[in-house]
C-alpha cells in the first residue's frame, strides 16, 4: 500500500544495504503532522526489536527503539506505550535529520494511536524486511 500523509502511518523502507548495515527511509504521519528521515541501522538491531514486539504487551514497561544519533546526522525513535482499556496503544515517533547548516535540525515528533493487531502486523512485515534486507514495513494507526 502506498504511503498516504492523510492517514496515520509509519513506514520503514530499505533504500540501501551492504554487508554490515542497511539504510532506511522512515516516514511517519498521524494525519496532521508528518516527516521523513533516512537513517542507518543493522538487521541485528531490528531483529532484537522484533523480538521485543513479539512479547508486547508484557505489562511491565513501554518499548523504546532508536536508530541513528539524536541531534546528529539522522535519528528515528519510537516509544510504544502500554495499551489503554480500549486496546489502543500510543506510539510516539521522533524523526530528525541534519540539514546542511550546523545550527539547523529538521525535527518532528508525533503520536499515533494503533490497535495491538496493527503492531502484530507491523512485526510480521518487519521480519520479512529483515530476512530479505529489502522492501518495506508499515504500522497503520487509527485516523483522527
Amino acid at each position: 500500500m502506498e504511503f498516504d500523509n492523510r492517514k496515520s502511518q509509519l513506514e520503514l523502507q530499505v533504500i540501501w544495504k551492504d554487508s554490515d548495515m542497511i539504510e532506511l527511509r522512515v516516514k511517519a504521519t498521524n494525519g496532521r503532522f508528518s516527516g521523513t528521515t533516512e537513517v542507518y541501522d543493522t538487521t541485528e538491531s531490528l531483529n532484537d526489536w522484533v523480538q521485543l514486539l513479539a512479547q508486547f504487551p508484557n505489562g511491565k514497561q513501554l518499548l523504546v527503539y532508536e536508530a541513528g544519533k539524536k541531534s546528529g546526522y539522522a535519528f528515528w525513535g519510537m516509544r510504544i506505550n502500554l495499551p489503554d482499556p480500549t486496546g489502543l496503544v500510543g506510539v510516539e515517533i521522533t524523526l530528525e535529520e541534519n540539514s546542511n547548516r550546523k545550527t539547523w535540525q529538521d525535527k518532528v515528533e508525533l503520536e499515533m494511536l494503533v490497535y495491538l493487531a496493527a503492531i502484530d502486523n507491523f512485526r510480521e512485515q518487519l521480519t520479512k524486511l529483515i530476512l530479505k534486507e529489502e522492501g518495506a514495513a508499515s504500522l497503520y494507526g487509527e485516523s483522527h
